[in-house]
């Protein structure tokens, strides 16, 4: 996906061998597009004016061979939701479902080729039939601005279940952590959680089943990626100069020019911090949404938005904490108002 209404398809040397282009020109693809069993290309889309997801199967040959629209099914399916909200479902992702046990044992909503999708704004996942085109499960019992839906393939530790990146944007309650849920769709419980009080990403991430049983989490926003065990042990973690989004994990003979490549050398890197790593987005008083940019002294700077209680702040090792309050003296009102600001530091 590109910056256009298109979804396009390099080869190794970055030629352009593959292009499908949305039939409406304000249409935009976004977050996700895989590719089927089948061979066709499953693209995720959103209406310009309405801001509706959409998906569309679109085949080798250039031509749409299936089409839902999640405009047409949220009045049965999700009839309390918040019908003012200008982003009505917001999916972030799409994940068509493998062969699994749930079928095998004769739950057709978790027929293969089915797909798994993730509805942010309604905080939910949800199951739709290729064949109906009807919404057959769904699961939002503590989800919070959740990623990445995906389904442990079979043959692997926790084969069938459903895994989710689960926020936590809006829950002060727990107050800025995220979690990591393994779902038993039939049973319709978590079975397994991770999460930790240093984990956080308000927006995007995902995790990876792998084969040792082990999962790969990316912490997009929280600017880490690490694998835990089915112990909830970190066993590898990369913090990259960027945030990371979406990472997976390949074999060295994944493709042929990878394979080329030879296997290298592999040594232990042992790790670099004493202590925990702190999610970054935990470095910041206000949390994403609860501020704006605006010119102060011929600089843009990041204001809060609204007034806000006290917030915990958790700061890395040797940190540097600057602080600002301003007000507005050309808005009205501010003539006689009176602030306090308290800062309190303690160790952990």
């Amino acid at each position: 996906m590109g910056i256009d209404n298109a979804i396009k398809v390099y080869d190794w040397d970055g030629r352009l061998i593959w292009r499908y282009r949305l039939a409406s020109e304000g249409d935009i693809p976004h977050h996700d597009v895989i590719w089927l069993a089948n061979g066709d290309v499953m693209d995720l889309a959103k209406v310009e004016a309405s801001r509706h997801d959409y998906l569309l199967e679109v085949g080798r040959g250039g031509g749409v061979v299936w089409e839902w629209r999640f405009s047409e099914h949220l009045d049965a399916a999700f009839p309390e939701r918040d019908r003012r909200h200008p982003d009505p479902t917001h999916v972030n992702s799409v994940h068509e479902l493998g062969p699994n046990r749930w079928w095998d044992a004769g739950d057709e909503r978790f027929r293969p080729g089915n797909l798994l999708l993730s509805a942010r704004t309604l905080d939910s996942i949800l199951v739709v039939d290729r064949r109906t085109g009807k919404i057959v499960w769904t699961w939002s019992e503590g989800l919070d601005r959740q990623h990445e839906a995906v389904m442990v393939p079979s043959g692997r530790i926790g084969e069938g279940l459903f895994l989710v990146f689960n926020n936590g944007l809006a829950n002060r309650f727990a107050f800025r952590r995220s979690s990591v849920l393994a779902v038993d769709p039939v049973a319709r419980s978590v079975v397994w959680e991770y999460s930790d009080p240093l984990f956080y990403s308000s927006l995007a991430g995902s995790q990876l089943s792998l084969e040792n049983g082990n999962l790969l989490v990316t912490s997009s926003h929280g600017g880490n990626a690490f694998e835990v065990t089915p112990a909830k042990k970190i066993v590898w973690q990369w913090i990259p100069p960027w945030q990371p989004m979406r990472l997976e994990r390949y074999p060295y003979d994944h493709c042929p020019q990878l394979e080329r490549l030879g296997r290298p050398e592999e040594q232990p890197v042992p790790p670099q911090r004493r202590r925990p790593y702190i999610a970054e987005e935990l470095h910041f008083f206000a949390v994403s949404g609860e501020y704006r940019s605006r010119p102060v002294a011929g600089e843009r700077r990041q204001l809060v938005r609204n007034p806000n209680s006290c917030r915990e702040l958790l700061i890395p090792a040797k940190p540097v904490l600057g602080i600002g309050y301003g007000i507005d003296v050309k808005a009205p009102r501010a003539a006689g108002v009176v602030a306090e600001f308290g800062v309190t530091v303690t160790r952990l």
